[in-house]
């Protein structure tokens, strides 16, 4: 199954990647794919499923990244997909639970889509474009307060790096030194929008030397590149050095949201994108470096297809907040008009 008499471990340059940490990065990437894919399953179905934004071809980088932070770290989500939750160990029924409004969610069915889970140190998602990068360089700001040594990475699009939020969020945490890792996810287009038709410069990593710390751009579809490039940004950050920008390139399969078509796309770029489909070359790396065979990569794709099962029938079966708990868990007590 997983081998462990020829190679253990992996060496990219001077970083040594253990094998249970490889082993952990393709099971994250192929639970991304699978719960994601569920959902869609549940929503084709006719159940009722929040507002869908897929990140198909984007798993590299959330698993990726999220492999090089510890326990106590802190993840700003943005708005594609929920691989952030799932890859800091939230439960998968759960999320699930959530996304079918159902009171057994990490919000109590109340969300929908934009939750947090603070046990894990995922913070919640925003509804507008950008407004995460402001959040999570508070929350870098709390860290180097309070003297904690933890990080804080953030996520966010190509579009949401020509918002204020952006700029003014950088500047400060390039002032200040704060343990920020900014990373775009630049999968190319911005809604239905190509990001070169509204962005003068080519990679959105060169702006970081105006911000005063280094900018990296990063093959989104390569998740040893990824967990390599944030793993030095992580340890930078931790030795007072200050935030990082990591920019990885890679593309959406899908379309902005579930149900939206694609015909703003060539249909040639879209199939040059799925060759490079991170999870098979990832798989076949570790087939190369004798890491793990066909019986341990069936293994792991039959145990995520059960918890996928599983996930549905929680959700499915949970019941919906009652109406008269509506009011419960907000701030003020509501008094009527």
């Amino acid at each position: 199954m997983f081998k462990k008499a020829l190679s253990t471990n992996m060496k990219i340059n001077d970083i040594i990647i253990e094998r249970e940490i490889l082993i952990n990065m393709y099971t994250d990437m192929l639970r991304i794919r699978k719960f994601e894919q569920k959902v869609v399953e549940l929503l084709l179905r006719g159940i009722p499923v929040a507002w869908v934004h897929e990140a198909l071809g984007q798993e590299a980088v959330t698993a990726g990244s999220i492999s090089a932070l510890n326990e106590n770290d802190y993840v700003l989500p943005h708005l594609r997909g929920w691989g952030y939750y799932l890859c800091k160990g939230v439960e998968s029924k759960k999320i699930m639970a959530e996304l079918l409004h159902k009171e057994t969610g990490l919000a109590k069915g109340k969300s929908g889509t934009q939750f947090g889970c603070i046990d894990k140190r995922v913070l919640g998602k925003s509804g507008v474009i950008g407004a995460g990068i402001a959040v999570g360089t508070g929350v870098s700001l709390s860290c180097k307060l309070l003297n904690t040594n933890n990080v804080c990475l953030i996520f966010f699009g190509d579009g949401g790096s020509n918002t204020g939020y952006c700029h003014e969020a950088m500047v400060m945490a390039g002032a200040w030194k704060l343990p920020a890792i900014y990373l775009c996810e630049n999968n190319q287009y911005m809604m239905a929008t190509r990001f070169h038709d509204v962005t003068a410069t080519n990679n959105i990593a060169d702006r970081a030397i105006g911000y005063g710390f280094p900018g990296v751009i990063v093959d989104g579809n390569d998740v040893l590149d990824v967990y390599k490039s944030t793993l030095e940004a992580v340890n930078r950050a931790k030795e007072g050095l200050g935030p990082t920008l990591l920019e990885a390139k890679t593309y959406r399969w899908s379309a902005h949201f579930y149900g939206r078509k694609t015909d703003y796309r060539p249909k040639e770029e879209e199939e040059i994108w799925e060759k490079r489909d991170p999870i098979k070359l990832f798989k076949l790396k570790l087939q190369k470096m004798d890491i793990c065979d066909d019986d341990g990569f069936n293994t792991i794709e039959l145990q995520i297809n059960e918890e996928m099962e599983d996930a549905a029938k929680y959700a499915i079966e949970s019941p919906y907040p009652k109406p008269e708990s509506i009011f419960d868990d907000v701030l003020t007590d509501y008094g009527g008009v």
